[in-house]
Formats: C-alpha cells, sequence, structure tokens
C-alpha cells in the first residue's frame, strides 16, 4: 500500500505541475449510457439493478464518465483533468490470467483548446 501511495502521489504531483484538476466521477452508471460503447468487451460490464428496478453498471472505465460530464456541463469551454480511481470488469482471472476484475486506472484529460 505504501508503495500504491507513493507512485499515484507523484503521478498526481505531475499531474498538478501540468494545470490538471481532481475530477472525480461517479463509480455507477445507467447500463443505457454504457451499452454499445464498448463493442466486445460490452460483456465485460457489471450489469446491476437497483430497488427501482433501474439498470446500472460498474463502470468499466474514466473516459466515459467523464464525456458525461462534459456533455452535461457545456458551460465548460477548456479543462485538463485527472482522475485516479477503480474501475470494474467482469473477466474470470482464471482464463485471464494477470487480469483482476476491480483495479486502478489513471486518466489524465485535456477538453478544449488549449494555445
Amino acid at each position: 500500500m505504501a508503495i500504491r501511495r507513493k507512485v499515484i502521489d507523484t503521478v498526481v504531483d505531475v499531474f498538478k505541475r501540468h494545470g490538471a484538476v481532481e475530477l472525480d466521477t461517479p463509480v455507477f452508471e445507467l447500463k443505457d449510457v454504457l451499452t454499445g460503447k464498448y463493442g466486445e468487451d460490452s460483456k465485460l460490464i457489471y450489469d446491476l439493478e437497483d430497488q427501482g428496478g433501474e439498470k446500472c453498471s460498474l463502470r468499466y472505465d474514466l473516459t466515459v464518465p467523464f464525456a458525461r460530464f462534459m456533455a452535461n456541463n457545456t458551460n465548460i469551454q477548456k479543462i485538463k483533468r485527472f482522475h485516479i480511481g477503480k474501475v470494474y470488469r467482469r473477466d474470470q482471472p482464471a482464463i485471464s490470467k494477470g487480469r483482476y476484475r476491480e483495479f486502478y486506472q489513471c486518466d489524465f484529460d485535456i477538453a478544449g483548446k488549449y494555445d
């Protein structure tokens, strides 16, 4: 854990030096938002249902939630953002040796025009 924390702290420091802000996005997404976005990999998305019967999924990556954030916040003209968080894949580790169902992903995204 100490090594992971040191690596994350170092990466965050680099991102901040390049003008990025941290932007966290939800772990849960509506299933309809994710369906069709990943092609063959869509079968690796965890499907859930909330108490009201709405179909939800655990985030598969950090990119689609950020794209949804940008679509819902059209007043943001440009942003450098980073996010380090857990993502989830409905994989079978015994079949896909070395892959995990829950793991950290790190994104650095630039949206808009920078000079």
